[in-house]
C-alpha cells in the first residue's frame, strides 16, 4: 500500500484473478473496468497491451526454439543458464572463489574477480604429458588431478589455512556456558553420524540437517517450528 493509505480499500478497486483474454479473445468487460478506474486510461491500457504483446511474442519465439532444437535441448539450455547464474551469484557473495579450469587451457584463462580472494585451480593435469609427475603451482595457483588425487593435498592444506585465518577472531574459543557446550556436542555428534553412515543419501542429509539445526540454536538461525516446539514443550498453555 501507499505511504498515506490506511487500508487496502484506499488503493482503489480490487479485481479478483481473472483472464485478460481467452483463446485470443480479449475480455472487454475487464478492460472497461480497468480503464474506468485509472487516471490516464489511454496510457495505462497501452502499457497493458504492450505487456500482452511481449508475452505473446515470447511464447511464439520460445515455441520456435523448441521446434528447431527440440524440447530437451531447450530445457537443458535453460537449466544451464540458471545454474550459471546461481554460480555467479554464489561467487559474488563468497569470501573465497576457487576458479577451476581445464589444465590444458594454458594461459587462455578467463579473467577472475579481482575484488575478492580468488584462487586458480587447473584440473586434469594428469592428462598433460608435458607436465612433471609432481604438481606445480605457487601462491594461490594450483595444479591438480581430481581423478588421481595429484596436488589435492596442497590445496586442502591451503584451504584449511585460509579458513583458520579467516575465521580467527583473536579471542578465546573456550566455551563456558553449559548450553553452548551441549549444542556444540549435538552438532559434532550429528556430523560424526553423517560421516559414519554408509547408507542412503536421505539418512546422511537428515543427520546434516540435525547438525545444522543444533548449530542454528547457537548462532540464532532458528526456524519458527523450533520456537513453537520449545514453547509447547516447556510452558503450560491454556491452563
Amino acid at each position: 500500500m501507499g505511504q498515506v493509505t490506511t487500508d487496502i480499500y484506499s488503493e482503489g478497486i480490487q479485481i479478483p484473478i481473472v483472464k485478460y483474454q481467452k483463446e485470443g479473445v480479449v475480455n472487454q468487460d475487464l478492460v472497461d473496468i480497468i480503464a474506468m478506474n485509472v487516471r490516464l486510461s489511454e496510457r495505462a491500457m497501452g502499457d497493458l497491451r504492450a505487456q500482452i504483446t511481449a508475452v505473446t511474442t515470447g511464447e511464439r519465439r520460445f515455441l520456435e526454439l523448441v521446434e528447431r532444437y527440440g524440447r530437451d535441448a531447450v530445457l537443458g539450455s535453460i537449466a544451464q543458464i540458471m545454474d550459471h547464474s546461481e554460480a555467479v551469484a554464489r561467487a559474488n557473495a563468497a569470501d573465497l572463489v576457487l576458479w577451476v579450469v581445464d589444465g590444458g587451457a594454458g594461459n587462455a584463462v578467463a579473467k577472475r574477480n579481482d575484488s575478492k580472494e580468488s584462487w586458480l585451480v587447473r584440473n586434469k593435469v594428469d592428462l598433460l604429458d608435458s607436465l612433471p609427475k609432481q604438481p606445480r603451482g605457487s601462491g594461490t595457483d594450483f595444479e591438480i588431478s581430481a581423478l588421481t588425487g595429484l596436488g589435492l593435498d596442497r590445496l586442502v592444506i591451503e584451504l584449511a589455512r585460509f579458513a583458520s585465518e579467516f575465521f580467527s577472531t583473536g579471542e578465546s574459543v573456550l566455551v563456558t556456558r553449559e548450553r553452548h557446550r551441549a549444542v556444540l556436542t549435538q552438532t559434532v555428534d550429528a556430523l560424526r553420524r553423517a560421516v559414519a553412515l554408509d547408507g542412503p543419501e536421505e539418512l546422511i542429509a537428515e543427520e546434516l540437517r540435525a547438525g545444522a539445526q543444533a548449530l542454528g540454536r547457537l548462532t540464532g538461525r532458528i526456524d519458527v517450528e523450533d520456537i513453537l516446539d520449545v514453547i509447547f514443550r516447556n510452558f503450560c498453555i491454556g491452563k
